[in-house]
């Protein structure tokens, strides 16, 4: 009860106060002022006073400039009320709420972005014709022989797809070893048949046989269109199946090459010991599509390619490999082909 009495006495006292204050202001005085268009302006923004507001002006005895409190106020986002039995302007809220109000919307835009790019990766992962074609080749390829498909994940568009078959050796590793390279070929050659069957018989089809437990590459395959399917055996460590060449391989892999000024990088190689061929794969750091559709084959292409043709298969020859052609196959850094070539190593020339 004292607290309260206390409180209120503190309120008489303030408001009294207050209007003595007041009360000891008023009066008039005559001043000479200067309009010449003040602008307000609030983080970078011109504030437009509504009609009845005033506008700012210069004292000219003093030198300053006086703006009306109700436009500099809310321009700052404040609350302003005239409190009229005090005499007084009643000003409430914070400077931050302008701060506040500039980071939402900054998070609308980022927010709206990045649902933007979920959208598109979404409408990209979710392709009902894959995800469908997916489950019909787990369904029909779900057996190497006795070894069991964890997984067959397919990414890319009728042009160009890229498969991933996943199976776990710490299961099968004694099934796996059993496999013959013929065994393999067949079952990949049959996979690769249904994807085209499917999507089109011109469809760039590659990819790769992993062990999800330990994460290595066991067998690579690419079949470009109606051309050979070629497999490449990385499993020595399993069956003793592997080829030598994939030291060859790894080492070119990552290598960077030019064509006419275009930097490309070698994403995916793969030596067919039997036919003494190479594909490799070198894909744009850049987007270079509409650069690439300028260049002459004849002026700009055609000795860069047969430079780096020569490369790989020397780079081969070099320890102990033969090489007949080297198919080098051009993407964009969205792995959309650009062109193909066939390096005839004999010959030094594409054929």
């Amino acid at each position: 009860m004292k607290k309260k009495i206390v409180i209120i006495l503190l309120t008489v006292a303030l408001t009294l106060s207050l209007a003595a204050t007041a009360s000891a202001t008023t009066g008039a005085k005559m001043i000479e002022a200067t309009y010449r268009g003040i602008i307000i302006m609030t983080n970078g923004n011109v504030v437009t006073p509504e009609p009845g507001m005033g506008e700012p002006f210069i004292v000219t005895s003093e030198g300053r400039t006086y703006v009306p409190i109700r436009l500099a106020a809310e321009a700052m986002g404040l609350n302003v009320e005239w409190v009229d039995w005090l005499n007084a302007v009643k000003i409430t809220g914070s400077t931050s709420a302008l701060e506040l109000e500039a980071e939402l919307e900054a998070l609308k835009a980022e927010n709206a972005k990045l649902k933007a790019q979920l959208e598109a990766y979404q409408n990209k992962e979710e392709d009902p014709d894959l995800r469908d074609l997916e489950d019909d080749l787990l369904s029909d390829f779900d057996e190497l022989r006795d070894v069991e498909i964890e997984d067959i994940i397919l990414d890319g568009d009728e042009g160009d797809v890229d498969v991933e078959i996943e199976v776990d050796l710490d299961d099968f590793d004694d099934e796996w070893e059993e496999l013959t390279d013929r065994n393999i070929e067949g079952w990949i050659e049959d996979l690769v048949g249904d994807i085209q069957d499917e999507l089109s018989k011109n469809t760039y089809v590659s990819g790769k046989i992993i062990d999800i437990d330990s994460d290595d590459v066991l067998v690579k395959f690419n079949k470009n269109g109606k051309s050979k399917l070629r497999v490449t055996f990385y499993d020595d460590d399993y069956r003793g199946g592997g080829s030598d060449a994939a030291d060859v391989e790894d080492d070119i892999e990552g290598s960077s090459y030019d064509v006419s000024g275009l930097d490309f990088t070698v994403t995916d190689v793969s030596y067919d010991e039997d036919d003494e061929e190479v594909s490799a794969r070198l894909t744009a750091d850049d987007d270079v599509l509409d650069d690439w559709d300028d260049l002459d084959f004849a002026r700009d292409i055609k000795a860069d390619v047969i430079d780096i043709g020569e490369d790989i298969a020397d780079t081969f020859d070099a320890e102990g490999f033969d090489v007949t052609t080297v198919y080098i196959d051009f993407r964009n850094d969205d792995n959309k082909r650009l062109d193909s070539y066939n390096y005839d190593v004999d010959r030094g020339r594409l054929s």
